[in-house]
C-alpha cells in the first residue's frame, strides 16, 4: 500500500474511534443528541480539513519518495544515476544523499570490476599469443633433434636456442606467479634487511648477462648504511625486477646506475638505465598492468606488461613508494622509497 493511502487510512480510523466514543457517550446520555451531531460534523470537518492540508505538505515528500523509487529500479539495472531534484531537506534529502553516494560507490566498484575482467582477458590473450612463439621454436627444434636433422656444427646453436625460449616460458611462469603473491592478503615477515647485501645477491643473479653485455653496474652507497626492517625476499624481487627492466631497455655496453641514500625517516633506492627512455605521456601509466610502452610483439623488450605493475604492488607491500623520472633517448630512473622502522639497537654496516 502507498504512503499517501496509508495516511489516509490513518485519519479515517481516527475518525471513526472518534464517533464510536460519541455513540458510546450518547447511548449513556453523557451528551445531548444536539451536542452529539455538532461534534460528529466538527470533527469530519477538521478531519477532512487536516487531510487536505497533510496532503499538499506531504505532497513534494511524495514526489521525492517516487524519485527515489524510480532511481533504485534503475540502479538494480545498472543504470548510476544521480538524483538532483530532490528539494526536501529533512529525512527524504538525507536518503537522497546517502543513496547518490551508494550509487557512486557502486558504479565506481562496477567499473573496476569491468576494468578488471578486461584487464583478465587482455592478459590471457596476450599470454596466449606470446608463449605460441617459444613453445613452437621448442617443438620445432625437439623434433628436429629427435630426427636428426641438426648437423653437429649446429647442435650449440641449436642448444642455446632451447634454452633461450625456456628462459621466455620460465620469466612469464614467474611474472604469474609474481601477480598471484601481490593479489593475496599474506602478512609479511619483518626483519632487519642490509639493502648492500641485497644488491649483491641480485647483481650475482644478473653477473653472466652483465659480461656478456660488458656492461658496469655502478653502485653507490652511504659510508654509513643502517639496517632497515623489511622483508628480504620481496625487496629482492623488486631490485630484481628494476634491473631487469633497466638491462632491457638499454643497450649493451650501457651502465646500470644503482644508488642508495638514507637519512633518519626514509631509506631511497634508484636504478638508472642510459637506454631508450619513457616519454612523458607513458610515465603516468607505466606501473598500470598490461601496459606497455613498446607495445610491438617483440618478445625481447614487449612482454606482458607486468613487470613495473608487479614491482609497484610489492613496493606498496613494503609501505614504500616509486616514481620514475625519464626522458626520451636518455635513459629512466626508478626510485623507490621506504620508510625507515628502526631503533637504537638496529646494527649498522659500514
Amino acid at each position: 500500500m502507498k504512503l499517501k493511502w496509508l495516511i489516509a487510512s490513518a485519519y479515517l480510523s481516527a475518525i471513526t474511534v472518534a464517533l464510536i466514543v460519541i455513540w458510546f457517550s450518547l447511548q449513556r446520555m453523557v451528551i445531548v443528541t444536539t451536542t452529539a451531531y455538532l461534534l460528529i460534523a466538527m470533527l469530519i470537518l477538521s478531519m477532512l480539513l487536516a487531510l487536505g492540508i497533510a496532503t499538499l505538505l506531504l505532497r513534494p515528500t511524495f514526489k521525492d519518495l517516487n524519485a527515489l523509487s524510480k532511481q533504485s529500479h534503475a540502479l538494480a539495472n545498472g543504470q548510476f544515476k544521480r538524483i538532483d531534484n530532490i528539494r526536501s531537506k529533512t529525512e527524504i534529502g538525507s536518503l537522497a544523499n546517502d543513496f547518490n553516494q551508494m550509487s557512486q560507490q557502486l558504479e565506481l566498484v562496477f567499473s573496476q570490476l569491468q576494468a578488471s575482467e578486461r584487464d583478465k582477458n587482455d592478459m590471457i590473450a596476450q599470454l596466449a599469443h606470446d608463449i605460441k612463439t617459444p613453445i613452437t621454436a621448442l617443438m620445432a627444434q625437439s623434433e628436429a633433434l629427435k630426427d636428426n636433422m641438426i648437423p653437429p656444427v649446429e647442435m650449440k646453436r641449436s642448444l642455446d636456442n632451447l634454452q633461450k625460449q625456456s628462459i621466455i616460458l620460465n620469466d612469464f611462469v614467474d611474472q604469474l606467479l609474481q601477480i598471484s603473491l601481490t593479489t593475496t592478503d599474506r602478512e609479511l615477515v619483518i626483519e632487519p634487511v642490509f639493502l648492500d647485501r641485497v644488491l649483491l645477491t641480485d647483481l650475482q643473479a644478473f653477473a653472466v648477462r652483465l659480461q656478456i653485455e660488458q656492461r658496469e653496474p655502478n653502485v653507490m652507497l652511504p659510508d654509513q648504511l643502517h639496517a632497515i626492517q623489511s622483508n628480504g625476499q620481496v625487496l629482492t624481487r623488486i631490485i630484481q625486477n628494476l634491473i631487469s627492466n633497466a638491462l632491457k631497455y638499454s643497450p649493451a655496453g650501457t651502465p646500470i646506475d644503482i644508488r642508495v641514500q638514507q637519512d633518519s625517516s626514509h631509506t631511497q633506492l634508484s636504478v638508472t638505465d642510459h637506454g631508450i627512455g619513457i616519454a612523458a605521456e607513458d610515465q603516468k601509466a607505466i606501473f598500470d598492468r598490461l601496459y606497455r610502452v613498446e607495445q610491438s610483439r617483440n618478445l625481447a623488450t614487449g612482454g606482458l606488461g607486468l613487470g613495473l605493475y608487479i614491482t609497484h604492488a610489492l613496493v606498496e607491500q613494503l609501505h614504500g613508494t616509486i616514481a620514475v623520472d625519464s626522458e626520451l633517448n636518455q635513459g629512466s630512473t626508478f626510485t623507490i622509497m621506504l620508510p625507515n622502522v628502526w631503533s637504537d639497537q638496529t646494527p649498522t654496516q659500514e
